[in-house]
């Protein structure tokens, strides 16, 4: 037997090297999860061309706020791993999201529809959250189905389960049944990744794939690793909320980091593309709010978009894009057929081939809650109205430097040319809007379930 005293060392010994693996260092520049002289050279390669025989993965992150993103101008070192996609590949800078919420903004990615085109977000008294993307509307992965690719996807975040009708198309799928326990994210990004890795050696290496990840890595509530709260946080005992939100995003960037090296591997003729839904106010500024749904500032719709393949040059543009661009841009640069889609085809952009369109407005909604506000953005100039009656009528339209993300000065006054031109795009948009709506009939809806209530308070939709 042991003595008293080897089992007291050998117990610290353990504990000692539990706590050296897990507060191992990482490497700010380099993301801890792969080779990053591998990863790199993957990112480097060249001499494949898009077709429709193409490899696709769409890694979506929920609540990923573009602003802290290192592609996106943020210098702490939350995304070395998408900061060197977005060098190698091609990044929309000015990106923006439909919804500042999961469901319709979800919908319309995966569509290339308006929210309200899909009847994902309701206009009326009634909540979204019942609502369902009804079967006659065509997803991405039903495209890709279509043209023989075997689908494979995964969400971690319940408000894009099958029975939501968002899972349309996925030969297979991985739904954990129970995302969220006890206020911690169950399900973390590289179980996901585990499933997609597991799946795909499965598929024959001629038979094209598409994969599609929804990755909640960032999203309340939140429990990044202890190495990467080390990293960006001040003290890993009592981190602030932005330093919490940011070791999350270095948390997913790894993910996603292990995902595109295992993928591009095995299978070099894969274009991968990063979406988010939405971003997070966070309290910064204070005004944008903590979470998601019920601001339209740039801090929660402002959409990260960045796209890779042996086939598309490096750039950069300012010119502004969407959510609803995503669907005709992925199959236009594959050569495969897109149904009815609102959103703009800018593959040939993204190849070089001509430049971006110079959209001169997009736009934003959300009727999250008791919220109903409309956006509308300009190169120069966002524009928000707030539909809802308040007590403070002079905050029922505002208007903000596009150039300032974090703007809390409300300069329509100043510039009234400008409002007024944000103003009528956004009434004839609006108008638009109301009569897809009422030409869909009634909404398609399910009663929720208790488990899936439960779940959806776990992410902060339901009170």
């Amino acid at each position: 037997m042991r003595t008293w005293p080897s089992v007291l060392i050998a117990l610290t010994a353990a504990a000692v090297g539990v706590a050296a693996w897990v507060f191992r260092p990482v490497e700010p520049e380099a993301a801890d999860t792969v080779d990053w002289t591998q990863t790199q050279a993957l990112l480097q390669e060249r001499g494949v061309s898009l077709s429709s025989k193409t490899n696709v993965v769409l890694a979506i992150v929920c609540t990923l706020r573009q602003d802290r993103l290192e592609p996106y101008g943020f210098e702490g070192p939350t995304s070395p791993f998408l900061d060197e996609m977005a060098r190698t590949g091609v990044i929309l800078e000015r990106h923006y999201t439909q919804a500042p919420w999961t469901r319709p903004s979800s919908g319309s990615l995966l569509t290339g529809r308006w929210p309200r085109a899909l009847q994902l977000d309701n206009p009326g008294k009634r909540s979204s959250l019942s609502l369902v993307l009804d079967d006659s509307h065509t997803t991405l992965a039903e495209y890709f189905q279509a043209a023989g690719h075997t689908t494979i996807g995964s969400t971690g975040n319940p408000n894009l389960k099958a029975q939501f009708g968002l899972a349309q198309g996925l030969d297979l799928n991985w739904e954990p049944p129970n995302t969220f326990k006890e206020g911690h994210v169950r399900v973390k990004g590289h179980a996901q990744v585990d499933y997609l890795l597991d799946t795909l050696d499965t598929v024959p290496a001629e038979q094209p794939v598409f994969m599609q990840v929804v990755l909640t890595d960032t999203h309340t509530p939140r429990n990044p690793s202890l190495r990467y709260l080390r990293l960006l946080a001040d003290s890993i005992f009592k981190p602030g909320r932005r330093a919490r939100y940011n070791a999350t995003v270095r948390q997913a960037d790894a993910v996603l980091a292990r995902l595109f090296t295992e993928v591009k591997a095995q299978r070099p003729d894969t274009l991968f593309v990063l979406a988010n839904d939405h971003g997070e106010g966070l309290r910064h500024p204070r005004n944008h709010g903590r979470g998601h749904g019920n601001h339209l500032y740039p801090t929660t719709i402002g959409g990260t978009s960045i796209w890779h393949h042996p086939d598309l040059q490096p750039q950069r543009t300012d010119q502004l894009t969407m959510n609803i661009d995503l669907v005709p841009t992925i199959l236009g640069a594959l050569g495969l057929p897109v149904g009815r889609v609102d959103g703009a085809d800018l593959s040939d952009a993204m190849q070089g081939s001509e430049p971006f369109p110079n959209r001169s407005v997009v736009f934003s909604e959300t009727y999250y809650g008791k919220t109903r506000k409309l956006s509308a953005i300009g190169p120069d100039f966002q524009y928000i109205r707030n539909q809802r009656v308040t007590k403070d009528p002079t905050r029922q339209e505002m208007l903000f430097a596009t150039s300032d993300r974090l703007s809390e000065t409300n300069i329509i006054a100043d510039h009234p040319e400008a409002a007024d031109r944000l103003r009528k795009a956004l009434d004839a948009w609006d108008e638009q809007m109301g009569a897809l709506w009422s030409s869909a009939g009634a909404p398609t809806e399910i009663e929720l379930s208790a488990d899936t209530k439960a779940q959806l308070e776990a992410l902060g939709y339901l009170d």
